[in-house]
Formats: C-alpha cells, structure tokens, sequence
C-alpha cells in the first residue's frame, strides 16, 4: 500500500510540476525574448511565478497533506529556495561553461530544480504532521 502512494504521489508531482514549469518556461521566455532582461533574472522570476499555485495543488492534491498551511508555506519556500539554487547553478554553468543557449539552460535549470522540489517537497513539506 505505501509504495502505491509513493507512485501516485510521484505521478501526481509530475503532472503538477508539467504546469509548473510550462509557467515557469513562458514567463522566462517573454521576459527574455519580450522585454530583455538578463537571462539569469528571467529564470529567477520564470521559478519564482508558478510557486503559489503549485504550493496549492501539491498540498491539496499532489501529497493530499492535511498539514497546517501556517507551517508548511515557510518550509515550502525555504526548500524552493534551495532549489532556485540549484536551478539557478544549473542555468548558469550550462550557459556560461558549456556554452549552452539560454533557452535551453532553463529547461536543465527546470529538470534540476525539479527534482530538488520532489524530494524535499515530500521529505520535509508536506510530510503528515500530527499537529
């Protein structure tokens, strides 16, 4: 039965986070392609954009977590912030070092990033708090 929940949950982050990072990847290409902003800002405001919908449908939906929102909204955004880390470290050294463009190193900033967000999302967020 747990690992039944392990694989829905993990299917259920997935589609989540298919939106999440559509979100994330228009709002970076408009701010890139549209307005000209530096690619590294336009990747922090394309992660950054998506999050209060998705905090909601993983909550809701994706982990079925009936934790207090009080006290996982502060953890979500320290874990999302780890992984804007690693999304932005990704971005930056698949562009700056391996010559990657930008539009493509926000797709491996995504893939990173993702990652990161599963695992800490279900680890350390939305785990079932008895409180």
């Amino acid at each position: 039965l747990a690992s039944n929940i392990a694989k829905l949950s993990f299917f259920r982050f997935c589609i989540t986070g298919i939106i999440g990072s559509l979100i994330n990847y228009l709002i970076f290409v408009f701010c890139l392609l549209y307005i000209g902003l530096d690619y590294r800002i336009c990747g922090i405001i394309g992660f950054l954009s998506p999050l209060p919908i998705i905090f909601i449908i993983n909550k809701k939906w994706t982990f079925q977590s009936n934790a207090k929102t009080i006290i996982v909204l502060p953890l979500y955004f320290l874990t999302n912030s780890i992984a804007l880390c690693g999304h932005s470290l990704m971005q930056v050294m698949s562009h700056e070092l391996a010559g990657i463009s930008h539009t493509y190193s926000q797709l491996l900033g995504i893939l990173v990033s993702a990652i990161i967000n599963f695992i800490l999302a279900k680890k350390v967020v939305f785990i079932p708090y008895k409180i």
